[in-house]
Parts: C-alpha cells; sequence; structure tokens
C-alpha cells in the first residue's frame, strides 16, 4: 500500500512540475522572455509614443523616426549606411481592418500572395512573419527583406528586418505594446 501511495504520490508531482513548466515559443522567430531580458540588459530604450510601444536597441546603434506622427522609426548600427529594422505604423481605428482586410488595402496584398510565412505571437498579439519579399527599397528593389506585420486592433505595425537578422530578431522580441488608441498629431 504504502508503495502504491509513494508511485502516486511521485506521478501527481511530476504531473505538477511539468505543468507548471514554462513552455518556450516554438517559433524559430519567437525568445523566451527570459532569454530576451538577459540580452537587451544595458540597451537603449526607444519609446513611440504615437502607436503606444517600446523597444530596446544596443548600444552604439543609431535611431531615428518621422516625428510627432510616429509612423516611421529606424534602427541601425553606427557603423552602417543602411538600416537594420525600419518600422512602420498604420493606424487602424478609423477602418477596423482585421490584417487581412488591411492587405486588400494595400499595394501588395502580403495576405493573398504565395510568400511563405508562419504565424506568430507577439508580445501577446497576433503577428505574422512574412519572409523573403522583394520590392520594398526603393533604392534596392531586388533586395529581400523579412516582415513581422503585428495586429493591434486599432493600429498595425510593419516591422521590416533589412540586415542583421539576428540582433534584429532580438530587439523585435524586446518590443513591448501598450495602450489601446494611436495618438493622432495633425
Amino acid at each position: 500500500m504504502k508503495k502504491i501511495s509513494l508511485l502516486i504520490l511521485v506521478v501527481v508531482m511530476l504531473f505538477v512540475a511539468t505543468a507548471c513548466q514554462k513552455v518556450e515559443p516554438t517559433s524559430d522567430f519567437i525568445l523566451g522572455q527570459s532569454s530576451v531580458k538577459n540580452m537587451v540588459h544595458g540597451w537603449q530604450l526607444y519609446t513611440n509614443p504615437a502607436f503606444r510601444y517600446e523597444i530596446r536597441f544596443p548600444q552604439g546603434w543609431l535611431t531615428s523616426d518621422s516625428g510627432e506622427d510616429g509612423v516611421i522609426a529606424r534602427f541601425q548600427p553606427e557603423q552602417d549606411n543602411e538600416d537594420s529594422l525600419k518600422i512602420i505604423g498604420y493606424t487602424n481605428w478609423k477602418y477596423g481592418y482585421t490584417l487581412s482586410e488591411f492587405y486588400d488595402n494595400q499595394e501588395v496584398n502580403l495576405i493573398a500572395s504565395d510568400y511563405d510565412r508562419e504565424e506568430l505571437e507577439l508580445n501577446g498579439n497576433q503577428a505574422i512573419w512574412f519572409k523573403k519579399i522583394p520590392n520594398r527599397m526603393a533604392t534596392d528593389p531586388e533586395r529581400e527583406v523579412d516582415i513581422v506585420t503585428v495586429y493591434l486592433g486599432d493600429r498595425i505595425l510593419e516591422l521590416e528586418i533589412r540586415n542583421n537578422f539576428d540582433t534584429v530578431k532580438e530587439l523585435i522580441n524586446s518590443i513591448k505594446f501598450y495602450g489601446q488608441s494611436t495618438m493622432i498629431v495633425e
């Protein structure tokens, strides 16, 4: 009887331990939050109040944006002459588009295309990682970029990965979204 009770206790403890473990993300793109926290320790913080997000970037990287409207933010290593990450914000409060409807109204419909893609959850929000998209860079239209589109209800963000993929992946995993409405500056 003691052996059966001990066996049941061991099985229950294993079940509880397994259920309590944090499940790490399965995508190659999404990193575990404890890993991200360690990677970005000591990095600078960029905050975009218009589109309500913040993102960490390494020391020695430059950032620029389009000003108060917050529509575009760029990040790049100081020694590079081109962006590594470009974030483009779109307001969605007026139309309330789904991602599919949003891309139906864009020049290139990434949803309807046959580009390789992967659905993600980024900081608790629906996102899609579109891979190897051409014609996004005016200066080099043949160059392919990856795009992570994040659906935030009242706003949609496109995160263009232009180079330095591994570091940019860390940047994107550090992003935090807040608030429910975008601020429109007229």
